[in-house]
């Protein structure tokens, strides 16, 4: 069954050019390539579980559930071993990736949908691993295995109590 577009513009254009034995004439359709949806810069902190947005992929002739979507980028060493990711079935789809141990950096993202006639469309993004921000008193509890509960520690005769102390405090005169 054929679009009623497409036969309303096939029996317009055979009326103009003066068809009217009941012959028809052949409209090709136009394939137009696949849309993805624009998928903003992000940013994850190192040493976190993962990241995780959805965006959605389209095409005017092929089914949302064929489309074939993958995920490169330039810069594999700041993911954990699978890579970013992914996954999802139809228009709705979800990038996630999970920050190697202890890395920090910036990749350049592409995702690209392919549809069934070979046509692509891409989409780029920058993916930031920024530093974890960890306060002073818990890298030095850390440090010396101490908990949050345990006696403040002393460096240079200076007693380091809380988060909040000033580091310059710490060091000797």
């Amino acid at each position: 069954m054929r679009p009623i577009a497409s036969v309303l513009t096939a029996t317009a254009l055979a009326s103009l050019i003066g068809c009217s034995d009941g012959s028809s004439v052949q409209v090709p359709r136009t394939d137009n390539p696949p849309s993805i949806s624009a998928v903003p810069d992000s940013t994850v902190s190192a040493n976190s579980a993962e990241l995780r947005f959805g965006f959605t992929v389209d095409d005017d002739q092929t089914a949302p559930s064929s489309l074939m979507v993958s995920v490169t980028s330039d810069s594999a060493d700041l993911f954990s071993d699978a890579g970013p990711v992914i996954t999802g079935n139809g228009s709705d789809r979800e990038f996630v990736a999970t920050p190697a141990p202890a890395t920090v950096g910036m990749a350049t993202i592409t995702i690209t949908v392919t549809d069934a006639a070979g046509q692509e469309a891409s989409t780029s993004f920058f993916l930031t691993v920024a530093p974890e921000r960890v306060g002073f008193g818990t890298a030095l509890r850390t440090a010396f295995a101490a908990d949050a509960n345990d006696e403040p520690q002393t460096i240079n005769d200076k007693e380091y109590v809380d988060d909040d102390s000033n580091f310059d405090d710490l060091l000797r005169n």
